[in-house]
């Protein structure tokens, strides 16, 4: 699927990824950089990852997308917990793509897919205080605070 966006990728449903597509994100996924920002911070197995990609078959409240450019894959982002107003966003990037803006690309990517194909009037994230780079990429793209606890905080894009 094409986002007529500023940037043109590729969005790959997670349960239409290939076998290699489908080890590139486990192994993003398991990387140091990636679970120290994810609420999972746990190795995922190769079993647990394919009982997940599995599960989201039928499930209309949770989509996976693997984003591809020209230059291979650069990451994935979830919408979750999706209601016919919102959804909870999340994302991660290949870590061994080192492009400056990849996280704003995927990021503005997810919003007009919330926007323009779910017809999403907001979307939430949750950014772990320790992640200073997020929450400024965040600020950026328009997310406004909406609460915080100990460790988190948590943001609302408005449509």
């Amino acid at each position: 699927m094409q986002i007529n966006e500023a940037y043109l990728h590729e969005l790959i449903d997670f349960t239409d990824m290939t076998s290699q597509q489908r080890s590139e994100v486990l192994e993003w996924r398991n990387h140091e950089s990636v679970r120290n920002s994810s609420h999972n911070r746990e190795i995922i197995s190769a079993e647990d990852h394919v009982n997940f990609i599995n599960g989201l078959k039928g499930d209309n409240t949770r989509l996976y997308f693997y984003v591809e450019s020209d230059e291979g894959g650069i990451g994935v982002f979830s919408l979750t917990d999706i209601t016919v107003e919102n959804a909870v966003y999340g994302c991660y990037k290949n870590p061994d793509f080192d492009k400056k803006g990849t996280g704003t690309e995927i990021t503005k990517l997810a919003a007009a897919y919330a926007r323009e194909t779910l017809g999403l009037m907001s979307l939430n994230v949750e950014v772990y205080l320790d992640n200073p780079a997020s929450l400024r990429m965040f600020e950026k793209n328009g997310y406004k605070e909406t609460g915080r606890t100990n460790d988190l905080v948590k943001m609302r894009l408005d449509f």
